[in-house]
């Protein structure tokens, strides 16, 4: 063998290092340095998951109580809307605040139920002579109710006077609203 110098020997220890710290970084950190990065994007995603769900987490119990509110409202609109079975009783109800307001009437049917989303529209035609004041106190006495009545399409006639007080025909539509228990509500 030949005898190698010390200059010679020299770059082979220092070309061994390089080998060995090429190896090392091409072998061992580069695949550390890939791992790391993947570490730190997980943990960013999942302090932003965090950073969500603490978010949800304190929502929560505000929409629980809302949820709780909304069922509280649905209950006070189920009791004010009646179940087709109280549309006599409804109906009663009217025709003896009529007599209360010394109101006649001439005209008074129910029509076929109109189904909304969650509820049914009943319009009831209505036809009335009275004095204009006793008009006007037969609707007070209906809004009073404790159901919910609308009264549209009011067409008031003067028929003549009677026994000197001036008598008015008044036709109407008296809409009363039911609760439909198995129709679908759409949440939006």
């Amino acid at each position: 063998m030949a005898k190698i110098s010390k200059r010679q020997r020299f770059g082979l220890y220092m070309l061994a290092v390089l080998v060995l710290i090429g190896g090392y970084v091409y072998l061992l950190y580069l695949p550390k340095e890939k791992e790391y990065d993947t570490l730190i994007e997980n943990r960013s995603n999942k302090e932003v998951q965090l950073r969500k769900a603490s978010i949800q987490a304190k929502n929560q119990e505000r929409l629980k109580k809302e949820i709780i509110d909304l069922e509280d409202k649905l209950t006070s609109v189920k009791m004010q809307l009646p179940k087709e079975k109280e549309i006599p009783d409804l109906l009663k109800s009217i025709d003896a605040k009529g007599r209360e307001a010394n109101v006649d009437f001439l005209f008074f049917k129910p029509q076929p139920i109109i189904a909304k989303e969650f509820y049914g529209e009943v319009p009831i035609t209505i036809t009335v002579e009275s004095g204009f004041h006793n008009l006007g106190i037969f609707l007070n006495k209906i809004a009073g109710l404790s159901r919910l009545i609308n009264v549209s399409n009011i067409k008031i006639s003067n028929i003549s006077g009677k026994d000197e007080k001036i008598t008015i025909k008044t036709e109407m539509i008296a809409k009363s609203y039911i609760y439909l228990e198995n129709v679908p509500v759409s949440v939006k």
